[in-house]
């Protein structure tokens, strides 16, 4: 009787937070609640009920996705990942859309899938200001006489993209040349 009221009270609790603007921190927080209790409860198959239920949270997403990855269904986990990214896009939330590049990216090299190896460290490179790692993981995908011809065609973008006057792309491409 006393899980009964504890699962209404969260409920109620998290349908009052699900009309307020921005509530998705107060509602993941109540639902993690309700994951806890059944993980302890060893409920599993109620616990994957409701990580799929709430999908849109990145929190359960990101869950589900790691889950996939330990069964080794790479195709999956790139696809929630995909789904992902499309929603935060949506949201407007940055910091959120670029985890889940660097997910597949993550992915990708799991599978030794070299065209997605490539694409999403070329768009965490663009996308994370210009970040190194993602430029020298890009370049390790590539032979030598094939990397001339891509790190050329790097410098020109970099070289048309500048928004902020020079700076970033000076400073990106000093660091290539370094």
């Amino acid at each position: 009787e006393q899980e009964k009221i504890f699962f209404e009270l969260i409920d109620k609790q998290i349908e009052i937070e699900m009309k307020k603007d921005y509530s998705d921190y107060s509602t993941v927080r109540l639902i993690c609640a309700k994951l806890e209790y059944l993980k302890k409860n060893n409920l599993d198959s109620e616990v994957n009920k409701i990580l799929e239920q709430n999908i849109i949270y990145p929190e359960f997403r990101r869950i589900l996705v790691d889950g996939e990855i330990r069964k080794r269904n790479f195709a999956k986990a790139k696809d929630l990942c995909l789904e992902g990214r499309k929603i935060s896009e949506k949201k407007l939330h940055p910091g959120t859309t670029g985890e889940w590049q660097q997910k597949i990216l993550e992915i990708s090299e799991k599978e030794n899938n070299i065209k997605d190896i490539r694409k999403w460290s070329e768009v965490l490179y663009f996308n994370f200001n210009h970040d190194m790692k993602y430029f020298k993981k890009l370049k390790s995908t590539y032979s030598g006489s094939e990397w001339t011809d891509k790190c050329e065609n790097i410098i020109e973008k970099l070289k048309k993209s500048d928004i902020y006057g020079g700076y970033y792309s000076a400073r990106a491409i000093a660091e290539i040349f370094i």
